[in-house]
């Protein structure tokens, strides 16, 4: 949104979110290791490849940066991720998820997980990394499963994060984020493919 009212700052502002999204992969990936190494293990090809994109587009962006360019940082106001009204959210988002993890997967096996992991990846990802690190490292969903699904949690979650650009950014923000995270998109889909071929 601000870079409509900034467009010149459209650049870092891309670079901000794509950033933003490569780096989330690796932050899940070490909160599933915490609970499951295999399956943070199995998960590194993946997360390796759905990098691929942001880190190209940082490079590219460091590399054509102008020379002697400023980049004003302006005070945001954040929210406090600790605070007690986003901690009794997360733990009924949880709660919901786990339920549909195992309800769904004793149903529908498989496909069931990966339909409750593409919906929980549009809200939180973490909570869905969570609940399939911990039913994967208990035997109820098959480890491959579970990385095709958190995989798949992460395209949801980039495909929601794309389109709030797409419909509240700038056009240069919008064909920057776009092509960037549409890539990393169509890769992640790619590996969860792949990875719901092997379980």
């Amino acid at each position: 949104r601000s870079s409509r009212s900034q467009p010149e700052y459209s650049s870092d502002y891309s670079l901000a979110i794509i950033l933003a999204c490569t780096v989330m992969l690796w932050r899940v990936l070490v909160l599933i290791a915490v609970f499951s190494v295999p399956l943070a293990w199995g998960l590194v090809p993946s997360m390796l490849l759905m990098s691929l994109p942001g880190i190209a587009f940082a490079v590219f962006h460091l590399l054509s940066k102008r020379a002697g360019e400023s980049v004003t940082h302006t005070q945001e106001s954040y929210k406090n991720p600790l605070s007690l009204k986003i901690a009794i959210q997360f733990a009924l988002l949880y709660a919901l998820i786990v339920f549909a993890v195992k309800a769904t997967g004793q149903s529908f096996g498989d496909a069931g997980v990966y339909v409750v992991s593409f919906l929980s990846g549009l809200t939180d990802l973490d909570a869905i990394a969570l609940t399939l690190s911990q039913t994967a490292a208990a035997g109820t969903t098959p480890v491959q499963a579970a990385a095709a699904g958190i995989v798949i949690a992460g395209c949801a979650n980039s495909l929601l994060k794309a389109g709030l650009a797409l419909s509240l950014g700038s056009p240069e923000l919008r064909i920057r984020v776009a092509v960037v995270l549409g890539a990393t998109v169509a890769i992640g889909a790619g590996c969860a493919f792949w990875l719901a071929l092997g379980s």
